[in-house]
């Protein structure tokens, strides 16, 4: 709980910088009014989805968006089941971009290289990608937590733990696979 906890604060910490950064102040009468801000979201699974990754973006994107005075159920454009192939993403780059939206988020590392030629296509839509390498110093930004810091807690954690059984056990907390 306290895991899943920790990733909607950091995803929703990370969206609303973004938002921030994109100038979406939600301030009325400043010429720049929430109400004409639309947001894309790419999900690599559905938007109903009730825990782990996709459910993470999804809350973190909609709260972020409730803070700056967006309302989620009129402002949010969302195409989901997006696999990690390229021409896909572009698809989907495409219809937010149809439907006006001014930031687009992509939650998953493999849509990285079809947001970056997409940004270079729509520059004034700002890209933000989670996780990734990739940014250019104009409309394309990646987010995401350093993961080793993460990591050197979650082997504390277990350091302790291990103390605590008595067992004097060396491990490894793995973010990835449990083989």
């Amino acid at each position: 709980m306290k895991k899943l906890i920790s990733l909607l604060v950091s995803a929703a910490l990370a969206v609303t910088s973004v938002f921030a950064l994109a100038g979406c102040s939600g301030t009325k009468g400043s010429g720049n009014e929430a109400s004409n801000f639309k947001v894309g979201a790419i999900y690599i699974n559905s938007q109903n989805d009730t825990a782990g990754y996709t459910y993470a973006h999804h809350h973190g994107i909609t709260e972020a968006m409730k803070k700056v005075g967006l309302d989620p159920a009129k402002d949010l454009y969302i195409v989901d089941n997006v696999p990690e192939d390229d021409e896909k993403v572009k698809q989907a780059i495409d219809q937010l971009a149809g439907n006006g939206c001014n930031i687009i988020f992509g939650i998953s590392f493999g849509y990285l290289n079809a947001m970056d030629e997409k940004a270079k296509e729509y520059p004034d839509i700002i890209f933000s990608h989670a996780t990734g390498y990739l940014s250019n110093d104009k409309n394309f930004n990646n987010y995401f937590g350093r993961i080793y810091q993460a990591r050197y807690l979650a082997g504390i954690a277990a350091g302790y733990k291990s103390l605590a059984l008595g067992n004097n056990n060396i491990g490894y907390v793995s973010a990835w696979g449990t083989e």
